[in-house]
C-alpha cells in the first residue's frame, strides 16, 4: 500500500495494520519460534477517526516490539513517539503511513531472511544472534 497526501487515514488501513502485525508476529513465531505480543487496535463500531496520539503510539509500539532484540532490519526508519496536538514538531502525514506499511515488509523480509539462514538438526538452539544453529539433544 502506498499513500499520498490526498488519501485519507481511514479505519480500513488500522485494520490492514492490524492484519500486518499480526501476520508478521506469526511468521516470527513459525520460522524463528519468536514470540511477540502485538497489541490490537479498537477499530470496533463506532470509531470512525484516528485523532489520539496514545492510538498512533499503539501502532509505533508494536514497530518497537517487532524489532526488539536485535531484529531490526537494514534501512527501516525509527518508530516515533507521538506527544499529539501542538506536542509534535511535525504533523502526522501520510508519509508516517507509508513508513509503517514499509516497516512491517521490511521485518517480513528480514525474518525470511533469518529463517533460510537457520540450520535444523534438532530440537535445542545454541549460540545467540540472528544466525543460529540449532543441535541434536544427546
Amino acid at each position: 500500500m502506498r499513500f499520498t497526501a490526498d488519501d485519507y487515514l481511514e479505519i480500513c488501513v488500522m485494520d490492514e495494520l492490524n492484519g500486518r502485525f499480526a501476520d508478521a508476529a506469526a511468521l516470527f513465531a513459525s520460522e524463528l519460534s519468536r514470540r511477540v505480543a502485538i497489541l490490537a487496535l479498537d477499530t470496533s463500531g463506532g470509531i470512525y477517526t484516528v485523532p489520539f496520539a496514545e492510538y498512533i503510539n499503539v501502532i509505533e509500539d508494536n514497530l518497537r516490539r517487532l524489532t526488539a532484540n536485535g531484529y531490526y532490519p537494514q534501512g527501516m526508519e525509527a518508530p516515533k513517539t507521538w506527544a499529539g496536538e501542538d506536542g509534535d514538531m511535525k504533523f502526522l502525514d501520510y508519509r508516517d503511513v507509508n513508513r509503517w506499511f514499509e516497516s512491517v515488509r521490511l521485518v517480513e523480509e528480514m525474518t525470511r531472511g533469518i529463517a533460510g539462514r537457520l540450520l535444523r538438526t534438532g530440537t535445542f538452539a545454541s549460540g545467540s544472534g540472528r544466525t543460529r544453529q540449532v543441535v541434536r539433544a544427546a
